[in-house]
């Protein structure tokens, strides 16, 4: 075969290589595999761990009850504020009754008594002024009539004083204070409730328990997670892909996801396209690397049946698979 002959040959084989690459390209699978964002469920303070309803794979619903700490002492801080609110309530009720009506009529009873020996003093005293101004009685016997009449006039003013106050009842302020000390008590009952409400870890959300860190009986810190959760809107499928595909992808769009064991596919929303580029992915799943520079994807899968860790082929939009 002469050079002639050959040339045309080699030209048609890298016609086809080219077109075959162009193919393999345009149908191209992305390996990836899935990954989970557990929720944490931990409790706000330390304790020991009394009760466990769940275990590992257990399903549950939202405001089930997971676990519970011991509550001793939060109950016994329930019941000292519930004391003081009563308290303050009583004293708030006292102050707005004013005085009750047997202490009105006991103060009528003295105001009457030293209306009577105001009267018996100023006569002493009248008496006692004359006599020693006839020379009939010293000055000392005088003075002392003065000073009994002075003391019952007193004691008159400050009975029908205290009496004035009582048929009033309390003060504006006073009553004001109490009610504010009712409201404060009343505050500090809803939060020692909330504590020991808080003793008791319900589930945030339908999904299924992961995994179970602390068992039965073990001292659990304050903000040290007890169990994970799982729901399948929690599951997200991770694939890297070479510099020139980036163009073709934008957040929001679907991709198809296939794994070993199944022929159908399952769809998954684009939620993340990173920004910087990567020489190899953190995992690899097939032998064969094609790219050196890759850039990391994130798309969130609607369906449950996925496993973290399992790998999978992801499919992007506009290019078809073996499976289709």
């Amino acid at each position: 075969m002469n050079l002639s002959q050959t040339f045309p040959s080699l030209l048609l084989a890298l016609s086809a290589l080219g077109s075959s690459n162009t193919i393999a390209q345009t149908q191209s699978v992305y390996n990836g595999y899935i990954e989970a964002e557990y929720t944490y469920l931990a409790p706000p303070s330390s304790g020991w761990l009394q009760v466990l309803s769940v275990r590992a794979g257990d399903q549950v619903k939202q405001d089930q009850a997971l676990f519970a700490l011991d509550n001793d002492f939060q109950e016994l801080v329930v019941t000292q504020a519930s004391a003081q609110l009563e308290q303050a309530q009583a004293n708030l009720a006292d102050l707005q009754l004013g005085a009750r009506s047997d202490e009105i009529k006991s103060l009528q009873a003295q105001l009457a008594e030293a209306e009577a020996t105001l009267k018996l003093t100023e006569s002493e005293k009248e008496r006692w002024t004359r006599l020693a101004e006839h020379g009939n009685a010293s000055k000392s016997q005088k003075d002392q009539a003065v000073q009994a009449w002075q003391v019952a006039s007193a004691k008159l003013r400050n009975l029908k004083a205290t009496l004035h106050l009582a048929q009033l009842g309390a003060r504006k302020e006073q009553i004001h204070a109490a009610q504010a000390n009712v409201k404060a008590a009343e505050s500090s009952l809803e939060q020692a409730k909330w504590q020991l409400h808080q003793r008791t870890v319900l589930s945030p959300l339908n999904g299924r328990v992961e995994q179970v860190f602390h068992r039965q009986g073990e001292y659990v810190s304050a903000n040290t997670p007890v169990l994970s959760l799982i729901t399948p809107q929690q599951l997200k499928v991770k694939f890297y892909v070479p510099e020139y595909v980036l163009s073709d992808l934008q957040v929001g769009e679907s991709i198809r996801i296939h794994w070993d064991g199944s022929e159908k596919l399952l769809p998954a929303t684009i939620s993340y396209i990173s920004n910087v580029a990567e020489f190899t992915p953190p995992l690899i799943f097939s032998q064969k690397s094609r790219q050196k520079l890759v850039y990391l994807i994130e798309a969130k899968l609607s369906d449950g049946q996925l496993r973290p860790g399992q790998p999978v082929d992801v499919t992007l939009p506009g290019e078809t698979s073996a499976n289709d």
